[in-house]
């Protein structure tokens, strides 16, 4: 990551490439919500953080190791579950450069002043999980909870049903509060924008931090 990278907007997507956004998805319709003047009240954290992380911990080529001989096809649940025994560790103590963790500090901290109660945590399209009494600190290891629940062998077999592929898909860490209710003019919009039946949920300022499709059944947010 470059020094030009190092702030982490809030409040907005404008800073996620289009791989980050791809049409149709979550986070494509809630740009466009932004861009039809509706307020967003989420933190997207660009997948270039995890990439940073991944290399600065030597995760790549030790991940390499520990899922050689795995047939993406048929994955065989004990080297799964070596695999996370093994990784789980170095997964939690890879490291950022300080600088980085300075910027997402601040990032962290305007979400934080927003509104008081518990944060979720997730990746797009999911529920995630929350944190109930948040802190730049609590968010910092929240944010490497979610890089490393990647490997667990339940999202490993997850990602190899749906891909085909071992390595997890370029994706931003979303952080915003609880949701206290449906924007239903966000809703119409976001709605005609995906052409999916969808709501748009709002944090208690009034923040649109999500979009709940109405045609799945909607998973708990995990602890």
């Amino acid at each position: 990551m470059t020094s030009r990278a190092l702030h982490f907007p809030a409040f907005t997507l404008g800073h996620l490439t289009p791989a980050e956004a791809p049409e149709a998805s979550e986070l494509a319709t809630l740009s466009h919500l932004k861009l039809a003047g509706f307020q967003l009240g989420l933190l997207a954290l660009p997948a270039a953080i995890e990439d940073t992380y991944y290399r600065l911990g030597g995760l790549p080529a030790r991940i390499a190791a520990h899922y050689r001989g795995l047939d993406p096809a048929d994955p065989d649940e004990d080297i799964l579950e070596e695999a996370w025994e093994a990784l789980e560790g170095p997964l939690a103590e890879s490291y950022l450069l300080d600088e980085v963790v300075d910027a997402l500090f601040d990032a962290f901290g305007a979400l934080l002043a927003r509104a008081t109660g518990p944060v979720t945590v997730r990746r797009p399209g999911e529920p995630g999980f929350a944190v109930q009494s948040p802190s730049r600190r609590a968010l910092l290891l929240a944010l490497k909870r979610a890089y490393r629940e990647e490997w667990t062998p339940a999202r490993v077999t997850q990602r190899l049903q749906r891909t085909g592929s071992l390595t997890p898909e370029s994706a931003p860490v979303i952080f915003h509060h609880s949701e206290v209710g449906r924007d239903d003019a966000a809703s119409e919009v976001a709605a005609r924008l995906s052409e999916t039946p969808v709501e748009a949920l709002a944090d208690a300022a009034a923040g649109v931090i999500r979009l709940r499709r109405l045609d799945l059944p909607a998973d708990p947010v995990t602890s």
